[in-house]
């Protein structure tokens, strides 16, 4: 019901939508989000939009401890607001994935598909949070079937580069390194791509082109470690 509050959540929608997936524009997505809901605490999308945010936010290593109490804490308090929206139950049940609750994220996630089976973000979740849980060929298949569904979204970038790793994992380079340059044309700015990039690249012994891909995405973001990449995809792609 209060207008600024919406305006906020949109201005954090757009932060993402014009600045990309990095540590800057996540937090400037997240200041506004609450603001968001410092206005108006029982705007449930602004709290899932929140959790979802500080769940990657925290994935990405751009958050100290702390970050998955906050998840959930804004997860559940968004879902007890707005239960009937499935965009609400999409955001939230991604997030909830993202810090380790992957069967309590796929039922939430099945839920918000029963009240609007074209939501193409829950399907994309859906297929993460099967992929997490060895599930790779039933994940890859759902994410790909979310991304059919919306392909003018801004967020395919992202979620190319998603279904890339678990292409990756899947033992499939090939399509991991096409999903890969795919997520790169959709988001130049997005470096996580150009690591996924240098990895497969490296799985296919093109070893020189590798090392050109990873110092794209160092360029992106100059203090990218390895560390870092072990944090967000694993220690054998960080190898």
């Amino acid at each position: 019901e209060n207008l600024d509050a919406w305006a906020h959540y949109r201005q954090a929608v757009g932060t993402i939508a014009l600045q990309g997936w990095n540590e800057a524009a996540l937090e400037q997505a997240r200041a506004q989000l609450r603001q968001s809901v410092a206005l108006d605490p029982s705007f449930g999308l602004g709290h899932a939009y929140y959790a979802l945010l500080t769940a990657l936010a925290g994935n990405l290593g751009f958050l100290q401890q702390g970050a998955p109490v906050e998840v959930q804490a804004a997860a559940e308090r968004a879902m007890a607001l707005d239960p009937g929206s499935a965009e609400v139950l999409g955001y939230a049940a991604c997030a909830l994935g993202d810090i380790g609750q992957h069967s309590h994220a796929q039922a939430i996630l099945q839920q918000a598909l029963e009240l609007n089976p074209s939501n193409a973000q829950a399907h994309v979740a859906l297929g993460a949070v099967l992929a997490m849980q060895g599930q790779l060929q039933a994940g890859i298949a759902r994410m790909r079937q979310g991304m059919s569904l919306s392909p003018r979204d801004r967020r395919l970038g992202f979620w190319g580069w998603a279904l890339g790793t678990f292409l990756l994992r899947a033992e499939q380079p090939e399509q991991a390194l096409a999903e890969a340059r795919t997520s790169v044309q959709r988001d130049p700015g997005f470096y996580l791509a150009r690591v996924l990039e240098a990895a497969a690249l490296d799985r296919l012994g093109q070893h020189e082109a590798a090392g050109r891909a990873l110092a794209a995405a160092r360029a992106l973001r100059p203090e990218l470690s390895l560390q870092e990449i072990s944090l967000v995809h694993g220690k054998r792609f960080a190898q």
